[in-house]
């Protein structure tokens, strides 16, 4: 009998001490994912969405170089992976935000740059949000620049970007007159006009 106890002991013990370190690195280590649905360092493409037609296996997601950015409408659309671009940075600042292109210079900004910016462009990984600012008059001229140089980037065409969840923008030091106004991309519909 006693012989009985000692093993029930022990067992009830083992369980325990399994319990609880199953508790201790479940909760310690939880899977964290990143947007695309991959935990960090998984080493296989964002999306491996296949299909088979006819007996022919395709690939009908984005590869290792295409992105997924969910859209203003709750959907999602497959552009470059801009990320990886040599023209992309972090935002050393804010976790998750990075500079499309050119940008000015972190800290505190001089009024008189160097080198005038006609936009500034600032990607929300956490959102999939772009935030464009036009930075110089003729703000048209600078939007249209904004649109292409976006547009390249992300290698979709332009009613593509009108589906991207955005804020196109300026100042009121560069114009007072559109600086409360999200402006819109010049084709999309909606968009404020503005003289070229």
């Amino acid at each position: 009998m006693k012989t009985y106890r000692v093993i029930i002991g022990l067992a009830i013990v083992v369980l325990f001490m399994a319990a609880a370190a199953y508790w201790y690195y479940s909760s310690r280590h939880a899977a964290v994912f990143l947007p695309n649905g991959n935990a960090p360092g998984m080493n296989q493409p964002e999306y491996a969405a296949t299909s088979t037609q006819g007996g022919v296996t395709e690939n009908t997601g984005p590869s290792d170089t295409q992105r997924r950015i969910r859209t203003n409408d709750g959907s999602t659309l497959v552009a470059s992976d801009f990320l990886k671009d040599a023209i992309v940075s972090r935002d050393p600042y804010n976790e998750g935000s990075y500079f499309i292109g050119q940008h000015q210079t972190l800290g505190t900004v001089s009024t008189q740059r160097s080198t005038q910016l006609a936009y500034e462009i600032v990607y929300d990984l956490h959102n999939d949000f772009f935030t464009i600012a036009l930075l110089e008059e003729p703000i048209g001229e600078a939007r249209q620049s904004a649109e292409q140089f976006l547009q390249t980037v992300l290698a979709i065409p332009p009613d593509q970007l009108c589906r991207l969840k955005y804020s196109l923008a300026v100042p009121n030091r560069v114009n007072a007159m559109y600086s409360s106004i999200n402006l819109g991309f010049s084709f999309c519909p909606g968009a404020t006009k503005l003289p070229l």
